[in-house]
């Protein structure tokens, strides 16, 4: 149970060891705006007019609502209902404030907050406090935002009003654990920012749980930085690390604060390139669709993406320079690799050629000078020649019973011509086979078959002694292609 219900505590006198003991049981209170301000306190943000109090209040409320955190600084990661309540600004007003105008000829469209943040204008200020209290109560809110406690005042110089809604604020927080920030405006400071320039209203800091500044840089007037002056815990946000922010707005985010670099979001480098490519490219008026095809990713991820651009994701000079230091870096030692290697290889070409050539001498002292090895040249043998023949002057010739010149192939058992070769009077080339059942005669269609055989196969060949009663079984068709014992032969086609 939380100290703010616990009422027999607040009421009764405890040992202040029971009390240790007690907070101890209790979980640890969240970071609504890193130390500036936690939950169930009552905090005040101070400045001079016009310098952004209403921006960043707006700014905070909606990171709380949403739960994605402002880049740089402890949040609660989820959401939370935030009620922000306006005494400044109308409805019109605020509308105009967070249009948002893209560039190009792009129509003016209104920032979507999240669902969870409520926006409120009271009409009785006298009974602002019951009018919290009630919607607190009923509506659930865990954090309400008063901008700002100069419209309460009915007098120029008056306090009290602050001081009553400053008091029935502290109430709510201890029965509900609700949060509360109070925005109240100041003079100009003249040198560093500090409770003095809230003037009359200085006496709500006494009543508050934590304060801080918002306030103009002397040295750059565009930018604010944010000041602890006030906390019950170890201030840490001092004048030595003070965040430096600037007002922007653009880019489909509504109108806030960009801190400086110490702030930045940690996004994936790949991610980060690719979100500020698809910024880029939409600035120079180029299409989602364009930018898809560019990318080689779908339209509705280039669109998400470009909504996730934000001020912070630029790179600033020091983190340009840092990146072209790194892949310089990268390159020289890619070099000393490069370089490294090849002196190892030089080294190991050298080692084994000293190596070779102390054998070699170690050998030659073994052998003799008489017996120095002579490195053989392997010489690749030299591919036959092969020569076209005729195949007929592979047969042999005779002359038949009729007078005409036959060409014969093969011969029987009894030493006769069984199978022969016979031209007609029109020159035409027969084929003939002789068997028992007869003579058959084939005449020779198409290109004439030559034979192509290599000088070793003649030589062997013409060593061969041949009988006319000897049957020439190597020059047989199913021979002819395969190795024989007589010769190799290949067969191929030519036109004569």
């Amino acid at each position: 149970m939380k100290e703010s219900t616990n009422q027999k505590y607040k009421d009764i006198p405890r040992k202040v060891n029971d009390c240790i003991a007690l907070v101890k049981q209790m979980p640890p209170t969240v970071r609504l705006f890193d130390e500036f301000w936690h939950e169930g306190e009552v905090a005040v943000m101070y400045g001079p007019d016009r310098i952004g109090k209403s921006v960043l209040a707006v700014q905070i409320g909606e990171a709380l609502a949403s739960g994605r955190k402002i880049d740089g600084f402890q949040m609660p990661a989820g959401e939370m209902k935030v009620l922000y309540i306006d005494l400044r600004l109308t409805t019109r007003q605020f509308f105009d404030r967070y249009l948002l105008k893209p560039d190009g000829n792009s129509v003016p469209q209104a920032y979507e907050f999240a669902e969870n943040f409520y926006r409120a204008t009271p009409s009785d200020l006298a009974n602002i406090s019951d009018w919290i209290r009630v919607n607190v109560k009923e509506r659930g809110f865990r954090a309400v935002i008063v901008d700002d406690l100069q419209a309460l005042q009915t007098r120029p110089y008056g306090a009290r009003e602050a001081i009553e809604l400053m008091n029935e604020m502290r109430k709510l927080c201890s029965e509900t654990g609700v949060s509360v920030l109070l925005l109240a405006g100041s003079g100009r400071s003249r040198g560093l920012a500090d409770e003095g320039d809230l003037r009359h209203l200085r006496v709500v800091c006494g009543r508050a749980d934590s304060t801080f500044a918002i306030a103009r840089n002397c040295e750059r007037t565009e930018d604010r930085y944010l000041l602890q002056t006030r906390s019950p815990r170890q201030l840490y946000w001092t004048s030595r690390k003070t965040p430096i922010c600037k007002m922007w707005s653009g880019g489909g985010m509504p109108l806030g604060f960009v801190f400086d670099e110490r702030f930045r979001a940690d996004e994936d480098s790949e991610r980060r390139t690719l979100i500020l490519g698809i910024k880029q490219a939409r600035d120079h008026g180029e299409s989602f669709e364009s930018i898809a095809q560019c990318f080689e990713i779908p339209k509705t991820k280039a669109f998400r993406l470009y909504r996730e651009w934000r001020p912070s994701l630029e790179y600033t000079k020091s983190q340009i320079a840092a990146l072209i230091a790194e892949e310089e870096a990268e390159e020289r030692e890619a070099l000393e690799r490069a370089r490294r290697a090849e002196a190892e290889e030089q080294n190991a070409r050298a080692e084994f050629e000293e190596n070779s050539a102390r054998m070699s001498e170690q050998l030659s002292r073994v052998l003799g000078p008489e017996s120095e090895m002579v490195e053989e040249e392997t010489v690749e043998p030299e591919s036959e020649p092969f020569v076209d023949i005729d195949p007929m002057s592979a047969l042999t010739p005779m002359t038949d019973r009729m007078g005409n010149e036959v060409f014969v192939e093969r011969y029987n058992d009894r030493g006769k011509p069984e199978v022969w070769y016979r031209y007609d009077n029109k020159g035409r080339l027969h084929h003939v086979r002789s068997d028992s059942a007869g003579a058959s005669n084939t005449k020779v269609d198409g290109p004439v078959c030559w034979l192509r055989w290599s000088a070793s196969d003649e030589y062997h060949y013409k060593g061969q002694t041949r009988s006319n009663n000897q049957p020439r079984d190597s020059l047989d068709g199913a021979t002819v292609n395969g190795v024989t014992k007589i010769g190799q032969f290949a067969v191929e086609a030519q036109m004569r």
